[in-house]
């Protein structure tokens, strides 16, 4: 799968994913906020058929979902602009 920056997403990110979840969407965010919460430098926003997904950058290890919602559980999401195409 190809981030909205165009790069190809290694498979390492997709480790995150559930089974029988599809990945959609991807790409790699300035910086990131959950619930007012310090800032994320550099992670990874992941929109799969089930969850909005978001990765933090990690040196070492597996990536890993530091915060996972459903789809039914989103209520609000902001954003700056953002650069790039997306054609799916």
């Amino acid at each position: 799968m190809q981030t909205i920056e165009g790069s190809e997403l290694a498979a390492k990110y997709l480790s995150c994913l559930e089974s029988g979840e599809t990945p959609t969407f991807a790409a790699w965010l300035e910086f990131a906020s959950v619930n007012g919460a310090a800032d994320w430098k550099r992670p990874l926003l992941l929109l799969t058929s089930q969850r909005l997904i978001i990765s933090k950058e990690k040196t070492f290890g597996k990536p890993k979902a530091d915060f996972a919602i459903t789809w039914p559980e989103v209520s609000a999401v902001s954003g700056g602009p953002w650069h790039g195409t997306y054609d799916p």
